[in-house]
C-alpha cells in the first residue's frame, strides 16, 4: 500500500467516497486506461478487484496542485457523455465521466451539511480529479446531472476554470425517459425529489396537484428546474460559462 504522499501523487487513484463528518476520502485505483473505458466513474462501473485505500483528513494535508480543471455540466441525456469521450485524446486532454465523489458531495449540500465543510472537501477532490499524468494535459471533468447543485461552487472554487452547460430540448429530454421505461420514469421522480429543495423556480402545484401528475409532467418539471440552476450560474459566472443544446432529431 502506498504512503498518503505517493497516493495522492498518483492519478491512478480516484477520489471515491467521502464522508463528510471526518473530512476523510476513499480512494479507489483505476489506471487511465481502464477509467476511459469505463461509462461512468460510479460503484456499478468499477472493477472488483481494484485496489482500494482510505486517507484521513490529516493525511489529506499533503499538499496537491489544485490544477485547472474544465468542465461539462448538464441535464441528462444530451450527449454529454459522448462529447466528454470526443474530447479526450490521449497525453492532450482527460475526461472524467461523473465521477461519484461529486454525488456524495452533492448530497451532503443537500442535507445541509456544513457549507464550509462541504466547500473545503469539494476544493480538494477537485484538486485530486485534476491530477495529471502528462505535462500539459487538460483535464475535463464531467460531473453527473445530480451534482448540478454544485455548479456555482465549482466554478468560485475554480475562477479560471470554464463550463460548458449542456442540454437537450424537453421533447428530446422526454423522449428520453419514455425510452427507458419504468427505470426512466422512476429516474425522474427520484431527481424530481433532489432539485425541489433547492429549486430556483416554483411551478405554484400545491401537493396534492404534483401527486396527481403523470411521470413525464414531474419530469418536465425536472427540466425546468435545471435550467433555472443553468440560468443562475450564467447570471454570475456569464463570461466563463457556454451553453450547448443538442439539436433536434
Amino acid at each position: 500500500m502506498p504512503t498518503a504522499a505517493e497516493l495522492l501523487a498518483d492519478p491512478d487513484w480516484l477520489p471515491h467516497g467521502v464522508d463528510v463528518r471526518t473530512g476523510a476520502l476513499g480512494f479507489v485505483r483505476i489506471p487511465r486506461d481502464v477509467q476511459r473505458g469505463m461509462t461512468f466513474l460510479a460503484d456499478e462501473y468499477l472493477p472488483k478487484s481494484a485496489p482500494r485505500a482510505e486517507l484521513t483528513a490529516t493525511d489529506l494535508r499533503h499538499p496537491v496542485s489544485p490544477g485547472r480543471p474544465q468542465f461539462v455540466f448538464h441535464s441528462a441525456f444530451c450527449c454529454s457523455t459522448l462529447l466528454t469521450r470526443a474530447l479526450d485524446v490521449p497525453g492532450r486532454v482527460f475526461g472524467l465521466k461523473e465521477p461519484a465523489t461529486l454525488n456524495d458531495l452533492a448530497a451532503a449540500k443537500l442535507a445541509r451539511a456544513p457549507t464550509q465543510r462541504v466547500t473545503e472537501l469539494l476544493d480538494r477532490v477537485l484538486s485530486l480529479l485534476a491530477r495529471t499524468t502528462t505535462p500539459g494535459e487538460a483535464i475535463v471533468i464531467k460531473p453527473s446531472n445530480v451534482a448540478n447543485n454544485l455548479l456555482e461552487t465549482c466554478l468560485e472554487s475554480r475562477p479560471q476554470a470554464q463550463a460548458l452547460l449542456m442540454y437537450s430540448q424537453l421533447p428530446a429530454f422526454l423522449r428520453s425517459i419514455a425510452h427507458k421505461g419504468l427505470w426512466g420514469r422512476s429516474w425522474a421522480r427520484q431527481l424530481f425529489q433532489t432539485l425541489r429543495p433547492t429549486a430556483a423556480i416554483d411551478p405554484g402545484f400545491s401537493a396534492d396537484e404534483l401527486f396527481q401528475q403523470s411521470d413525464l409532467q414531474i419530469a418536465g418539471l425536472c427540466w425546468l428546474m435545471q435550467h433555472a440552476q443553468f440560468v443562475q450560474a450564467l447570471a454570475r459566472f456569464g463570461d466563463t460559462v457556454v451553453v450547448g443544446v443538442l439539436p433536434e432529431a
